[in-house]
């Protein structure tokens, strides 16, 4: 089996790690090695200047201030406009995911421009958003169910182009009358899926894996598998 040296670039962990999604890239680097690949994670802090050339990005949940932050340094981030240019690998979680929409609003009322990866608009709204979400990647990834936990007061609103990441079976997903979750364009992901995502879905995280280093054979005794389907089973669902 031919090996891969593999870099994850971890965007902004001070910042944008809220709800445990620092812990995505840690999921992702252990799959990787379990089957012969090193990877290596590079934290880039907000004050960092953002590499060009990782094979993959993730981006996490955070609070107002932080995404607002956040997003005032990635728009005036040449080496991140050339990342989204390039069309790399991208996860982007919660406030991420509304900072690379179009607009997105913070707590004040306030409208914030985006950064227009995905054709989205994010609004305030209340109550918040909050707990277990299935979702199903039948029209998208084609990888079957994946779960998770939302928290999010903003709702996000998906323009007519715009494809979803998936369609919600239970839960709220973008926002409260939704029937999707999430949305794709190219190689960029964005969604409300907490937990961190990878550690409850193992075909999630090895759908980058196989796009970063090819097909993969599935892991023998794979102890994410195993959460993935207690989740399942405890929120009343088929694996």
């Amino acid at each position: 089996m031919s090996t891969s040296r593999v870099s994850i670039a971890r965007v902004f962990p001070d910042v944008l790690g809220t709800y445990g999604d620092n812990g995505n890239a840690s999921i992702m680097q252990k799959r990787l090695e379990w089957r012969g690949h090193s990877a290596e994670i590079i934290d880039v802090n907000l004050s960092d200047k953002i590499p060009e050339g990782c094979d993959m990005y993730l981006m996490g949940g955070g609070e107002d201030a932080a995404q607002t932050a956040a997003c005032e340094v990635l728009r005036k981030s040449s080496s991140f406009a050339k990342v989204i240019e390039r069309g790399a690998n991208l996860m982007a979680v919660c406030a991420s995911f509304q900072i690379l929409g179009k607009t997105f609003v913070d707590g004040l009322g306030q409208d914030h421009q985006g950064l227009e990866v995905f054709d989205v608009v994010t609004k305030s709204g209340s109550p918040r958003l909050v707990g277990d979400v299935v979702v199903d990647t039948a029209d998208s990834l084609n990888i079957g169910n994946l779960v998770g936990y939302e928290n999010h007061g903003g709702n996000t609103f998906l323009n007519s182009t715009q494809k979803p990441l998936s369609r919600v079976i239970m839960g709220f997903g973008n926002e409260r009358s939704a029937t999707v979750e999430g949305a794709i364009s190219g190689s960029a992901i964005g969604t409300y899926l907490h937990g961190p995502a990878f550690l409850r879905n193992p075909k999630f995280v090895d759908y980058f894996v196989e796009k970063i280093v090819g097909p993969v054979e599935p892991l023998k005794d794979d102890i994410l598998g195993d959460v993935w389907r207690e989740r399942m089973h405890v929120l009343g669902q088929t694996a």
